[in-house]
């Protein structure tokens, strides 16, 4: 956890909006914003993680229960014993492992780039 300590089943780092087949991590989130998105799921019961569908799809995962969600420009991650990272399904390293933010680091062309929705009620 970002500034913290979180026992969990999943954790990801992700820049953007979204996580895995077009779940929403945080609505607020765009790949401008110059911050990466953690997302914690602690223990849970299996049929909890069921209920979670809905907020991944209308991403309000901040408001779910035993989920954490944290934005930073720079995110270290280290586990008691070393775990795989991957990146887009693929191994790439073990844990420790820090994720950073390098503004236009690399130059690529792309459609429309989604914004935050700001007409939440």
């Amino acid at each position: 956890m970002v500034g913290g300590v979180c026992k969990a089943i999943h954790l990801a780092v992700r820049n953007g909006r979204y996580h895995g087949g077009g779940n929403i991590v945080d609505d607020d989130s765009t790949l401008l914003d110059g911050q990466l998105n953690l997302f914690c799921l602690k223990p849970i019961r299996w049929w909890r993680s069921l209920l979670l569908e809905v907020n991944f799809r209308r991403g309000n995962l901040r408001t779910a229960e035993r989920v954490v969600c944290k934005k930073a420009r720079k995110i270290s991650i280290k586990t008691f014993r070393a775990k795989r990272v991957e990146a887009e399904g693929e191994f790439k390293t073990y844990t420790p492992a820090e994720f950073e933010v390098i503004p236009q680091a690399i130059e690529v062309i792309v459609g429309d780039i989604a914004l935050p929705n700001k007409s939440k009620d």
